[in-house]
């Protein structure tokens, strides 16, 4: 247990790290910076064909557009659609998110668009933002599933700290 002057200052570092938005001075000697914003671009996302007839147009392809949302939910950010297409990229298209809590995850969603009726969802992955810091990771490749679970693809992002 620590005591006298430096208890305060061990409480105060602790909630600084849970909770800093911005760069905060504790004393001449000591600064703690805000951890930076996630610079997320999601790279290509390749759909499997269709087995079940649920989100191919005639031609075999889809009209992909990426929904990308952190869990639990605070930001999501959803791409442009790119029509026709088995394999998509939105290289152009990066997206910030904020700094995420411990825990926190990235969803990425892929949809097919449809000018009639709704949208079809297509697949989806869930990327542990905690084990992408603790490895290093920045260019991550992980299959996609339906709502069957089965796999439907691949998609590629790339992840980095943008300060």
């Amino acid at each position: 247990m620590t005591t006298g002057k430096y208890r305060h200052t061990f409480v105060g570092i602790a909630a600084l790290l849970c909770c800093a938005a911005a760069p905060t001075t504790l004393h001449a000697n000591s600064r703690v910076e805000a951890a930076p914003n996630l610079r997320v671009t999601v790279m290509a996302a390749k759909v499997d064909p269709d087995r079940n007839g649920m989100y191919e147009d005639l031609t075999g392809t889809i009209d992909a557009y990426a929904v990308l949302s952190t869990l639990p939910a605070t930001e999501t950010h959803t791409t442009t659609t790119r029509r026709n297409v088995s394999t998509a990229s939105w290289e152009d298209e990066p997206f910030t998110f904020r700094p995420q809590a411990a825990g926190s995850y990235l969803r990425v969603a892929v949809w097919d668009h449809d000018h009639v009726g709704e949208d079809d969802f297509v697949a989806d992955t869930h990327i542990s933002l905690d084990y992408v810091k603790e490895k290093g990771l920045t260019d991550i490749t992980v299959p996609l599933s339906g709502k069957d679970k089965e796999s439907r693809g691949t998609v590629s992002v790339k992840i980095t700290n943008q300060l």
